[in-house]
């Protein structure tokens, strides 16, 4: 009768670590679709692109014209912000340093013009209307080169969300059909 019990028990304990918690995995799926919906454009943007950088491709998407405010464009010998500031290099890991001060010294001068042209506060913390806080929003558009290591474009980005522009798309280039 012992061995009765024991097996019993036995699959009884197999039968609970069995068992899949659907809750928290429908949580996750959930925030994913939240995301996707809420990131989806469905009219990707049309730019002239500089010279010295090659974008990554894709295939798939379909292009539509945009103004864009802030490009920051990284190819392997210049950064660009926006129209105004180009800064040049030979080597991006020897000269990190000076490249990423000259990098937030332009991005707070881009940064101050857009705000004055927009009409922006520097602050928006304080807006209760989330209206006004999106339409405020200074988005910041990565052109990078596609040789380009990601831990370059991440110093960017830090930099960036430093001087307080959290707001970025990445620009890619549609892969020419046939």
């Amino acid at each position: 009768m012992s061995k009765k019990k024991q097996s019993f028990s036995a699959s009884a304990k197999r039968s609970q670590s069995a068992s899949v918690q659907l809750t928290s995995l429908m949580d996750a799926l959930t925030i994913i679709l939240i995301f996707l919906l809420t990131n989806y454009s469905e009219q990707p943007e049309e730019n002239d692109l500089p010279q010295f950088i090659k974008l990554p491709l894709t295939v798939g998407a379909n292009v539509i014209a945009q103004k864009i405010d802030f490009p920051v464009i990284i190819g392997t010998n210049k950064v660009q912000i926006a129209k105004d500031h180009v800064i040049t290099f030979s080597d991006f890991e020897q000269e990190s340093d000076r490249i990423m001060e000259e990098y937030k010294t332009a991005l707070k001068e881009v940064k101050e013009k857009l705000e004055k042209e927009r009409g922006i506060a520097s602050d928006t913390s304080n807006l209760s209307d989330e209206g006004q806080k999106k339409k405020d929003q200074i988005h910041v558009y990565i052109q990078a080169d596609k040789g380009i290591p990601y831990k370059v474009i991440d110093k960017f980005l830090i930099n960036s969300a430093e001087a307080g522009l959290n707001f970025f798309n990445f620009v890619i280039q549609k892969k020419q059909e046939g």
